[in-house]
């Protein structure tokens, strides 16, 4: 379980660095 919420959390702050940077892109462009 504790291996399941690693993931889960790794995850999370990868979508959330990812909906950090794509406004930004979209502003550049």
């Amino acid at each position: 379980e504790a291996n399941f919420k690693g993931v889960a959390r790794a995850l999370r702050d990868a979508v959330r660095v990812e909906g950090d940077t794509l406004p930004s892109t979209k502003g550049t462009l």
